[in-house]
C-alpha cells in the first residue's frame, strides 16, 4: 500500500507541479525577451529590431554635379576680336559728347574689301578718313587722313600699323601703340549708355609715357565702340563720348 501511495503522489506531482514550472519558465523567457529590443527600457522609440519588420526601400537621389561650393554660372560664349569691331558698309553710329565741342561725332562705314574697311568720322570741325585691317584676332589702323569731306576712296592706302584691339580678349593683354601701350583692363562688363545697356563689354586703356593723361575705350560685341573717355592720371574724366544711336 505504501508503494501504491508513492506512485499516486508522483502522478499528482507531475500533473500539478510540472505544468506550473513550465508556465513560469515561459513567463520568464517572455519577460527577458523584452530587454532585447534596443531602447525599450531606455525610453527609446519602442521599434522592433532590424529584421522584425519588412525592410522599406529608401528612395535614391540622383547625384548632382559638384560646383565647388559655388552657384553655377553661365559660361560666356567665345567671342572674337572681329565681333567687337563690326564693319559692314552702311553701318552708322552717333556719339553724344561732354567736355569738348568735338566729342560729339558721327561715324560711318563707307566701303570695304576683304579684310580692309574705310570709315568716315565727322565731328563738326573736320571729317576724318580711316582705313582698318580687321581679322578674327586683331584690328589694325593702317591709314588716317583729315579734311576728307567728300569721303574719297582711300581703301588701298597704307602708312601705319596701329593695333586697336588684339587677341586674346583677356585682362592683362597689352601691346605697343605708337610710343605708348594699350592694355585690356576689364572684360565681361555691363555698361549703360544713351543707346542702351550692353553686356560682355571690353575696356581698353591707352597710355603714353609722354603724357599723364589716359584714354579708355569700351567695345560691345555686335556693336563696336560704345564709349571712350579722356582722363587725367587719376582717371578723373575730362572728355567723354557715349553711343547715342546706331544702325
Amino acid at each position: 500500500m505504501k508503494i501504491k501511495s508513492s506512485a499516486s503522489s508522483t502522478r499528482i506531482f507531475r500533473r500539478g507541479i510540472l505544468p506550473l514550472i513550465a508556465l513560469l519558465l515561459i513567463a520568464a523567457l517572455l519577460a527577458g525577451g523584452c530587454s532585447l529590443w534596443p531602447g525599450r527600457d531606455q525610453g527609446g522609440d519602442n521599434k522592433p529590431p532590424a529584421g522584425s519588420e519588412p525592410a522599406k526601400e529608401t528612395p535614391k537621389e540622383t547625384p548632382k554635379p559638384s560646383t565647388g561650393g559655388q552657384q553655377p554660372k553661365d559660361t560666356p560664349k567665345q567671342l572674337k576680336v572681329s565681333d567687337y569691331f563690326p564693319v559692314k558698309p552702311g553701318m552708322q553710329w552717333g556719339f553724344e559728347g561732354w567736355g569738348n565741342e568735338y566729342a560729339t561725332y558721327n561715324l560711318e562705314v563707307v566701303r570695304a574689301s576683304g579684310e580692309y574697311v574705310q570709315t568716315s568720322e565727322d565731328n563738326g570741325g573736320t571729317v576724318m578718313a580711316r582705313v582698318y585691317r580687321v581679322t578674327e584676332n586683331e584690328v589694325v589702323e593702317v591709314y588716317r587722313e583729315g579734311e576728307a569731306y567728300d569721303k574719297p576712296d582711300r581703301l588701298d592706302r597704307r602708312e601705319k600699323e596701329d593695333v586697336i584691339l588684339r587677341a586674346p580678349l583677356a585682362v592683362g593683354n597689352k601691346w605697343p601703340l605708337g610710343t605708348g601701350t594699350s592694355e585690356i583692363v576689364a572684360v565681361g562688363l555691363e555698361l549703360k549708355v544713351p543707346a542702351g545697356t550692353f553686356r560682355d563689354v571690353i575696356k581698353v586703356k591707352r597710355g603714353n609715357p609722354e603724357s599723364e593723361n589716359l584714354v579708355f575705350d569700351y567695345y560691345a560685341p555686335g556693336v563696336g565702340k560704345i564709349k571712350n573717355e579722356f582722363t587725367e592720371a587719376n582717371e578723373t574724366v575730362l572728355v567723354k563720348s557715349e553711343l547715342e544711336s546706331y544702325k
